[in-house]
């Protein structure tokens, strides 16, 4: 049988191929061989979410970068309640988990929220915004969780229009991509804007006609923020931090405007 190699080395001495010798991998080859590797590794850090059964508790490090995808418009509403307090080492953990995860044709937002709603920053790419100023902003103030407030505040914050990038492609050919408008809102408690804007704190005595006033006037603006939202055809993918949250609350919130509901814990 004759024999045969795929590998063939030079004789120096006499000018001619020869079979057999030692194998050199040219140094083509050993490049591929590191830009797969780079690849393989790469791909393995974007989508270190998949496999994350989000119908179990999850972790809040993990929780808040799943739901940052690609080509999307995304604005994160997050408590800034009191009840924050114990949980701020594992937030702060997982927006730098959010601010790492690498995004194609994407831009976030930050709202933070308590009583009042702060933007951190506007539109921006994850890896480019001003993260190192907005994640120490987190500290727990105190009073109350106007969830709410801050959603409609979100809502107009998301451009009415979809926002469209077309790209060029081999030079020759181009494609058009659309972002998706979202809404990521994340708390460890239940709402309760209709306290805060008649400036009447929970523990409040109130007689029974006060509460159950105040708990209508609760009703009506939710009512009148989620419809807007299904309106506006914007998926809200809702957080419940701590066994404390509003679960059903904001399960209600996702299930309408068809975004994920998560169980997170710290």
């Amino acid at each position: 049988m004759a024999y045969s190699s795929r590998w063939l080395s030079y004789d120096q001495d006499n000018g001619r191929r020869r079979r057999g010798g030692r194998r050199k991998w040219p140094w083509f080859l050993l490049l591929l061989v590191l830009l797969a590797a780079l690849l393989v590794a790469g791909w393995a850090w974007y989508e270190n979410s998949e496999g994350v059964d989000l119908a179990q508790p999850v972790a809040i490090q993990t929780a808040l970068p799943v739901l940052l995808t690609d080509d999307a418009m995304v604005v994160y509403v997050v408590d800034n309640s009191g009840s924050m307090e114990d949980k701020l080492l594992p937030l702060h953990q997982a927006l730098h988990e959010v601010a790492a995860k690498p995004t194609e044709n994407s831009e976030i937002a930050v709202l933070m929220f308590g009583s009042s709603h702060q933007m951190l920053f506007d539109f921006a790419e994850p890896d480019v915004a001003p993260w190192d100023t907005a994640i120490p902003s987190f500290t727990a103030g105190s009073g109350g969780t106007a969830m709410f407030l801050a959603l409609e505040e979100a809502m107009d914050m998301l451009p009415e229009r979809q926002v469209c990038v077309e790209e060029t492609q081999f030079f020759v050919f181009s494609t058009t991509t659309c972002r998706q408008n979202r809404i990521v809102l994340m708390s460890d408690g239940i709402a309760n804007d209709a306290f805060v804007m008649s400036g009447t704190p929970m523990s409040s005595n109130l007689s029974a006609e006060q509460e159950a006033e105040l708990l209508q006037e609760q009703t009506s603006l939710e009512a009148s923020i989620v419809e807007r939202l299904v309106r506006s055809g914007t998926p809200v993918d809702t957080i419940a931090f701590g066994i404390d949250a509003d679960e059903a609350g904001l399960k209600l919130i996702s299930d309408v405007t068809g975004g994920t509901f998560i169980e997170a814990y710290y």
